[in-house]
């Protein structure tokens, strides 16, 4: 059972907008479409449920869709496998004494560019976001072909991390 299934059946504020890129399935998509339907809410997703076989007519009512792509910046991935690294690392470190050094601590990757987190205003972040990522041209290509879910994905390429 979706956990979100709750927050879309419950009381909203008016004009609530719910924002779905955490894992398809999170959200009963039937409540959410009949929430939308009552203009209850509207939402954007990024994940969704049964993917690649997204929803139509959740695609064609949410204010934006992408292919699950939230996660797809350079930094994000090699955040990912400098994690895995030093997971590895920690886990092998005993036994590495027979055998080649470990990746160093604070290992990342080569040729991919760290970025610092730091906070920003919303009205920052919407005056610069399209810099960075251009949500409403994904959207509209996953709304002229739904059918391409999965290939939108694998060809997506890798933006730079926002902040």
């Amino acid at each position: 059972r979706p956990w979100a299934g709750d927050v879309v059946s419950s009381p909203l504020k008016p004009g609530a907008t719910l924002f779905n890129s955490s894992r398809g399935g999170v959200v009963d998509e039937e409540q959410l479409k009949r929430a939308m339907a009552s203009d209850r809410c509207a939402c954007r997703i990024d994940t969704w449920e049964n993917e690649p076989a997204i929803d139509r007519r959740l695609l064609d009512a949410a204010l934006s869709a992408t292919p699950h792509i939230a996660g797809y910046s350079e930094q994000g991935k090699a955040n990912a496998s400098a994690a895995v690294v030093a997971a590895a690392a920690d886990a092998l470190r005993p036994a590495a004494a027979n055998h080649s050094a470990p990746p160093p601590e604070g290992w990342y990757p080569t040729g991919v560019t760290q970025v610092g987190r730091k906070p920003i205003s919303w009205a920052e972040m919407r005056a610069t976001i399209t810099d960075y990522f251009d949500i409403d041209g994904q959207s509209r290509t996953l709304k002229a072909a739904p059918e391409q879910f999965e290939t939108l994905r694998e060809e997506y390429i890798f933006r730079q991390e926002y902040f």
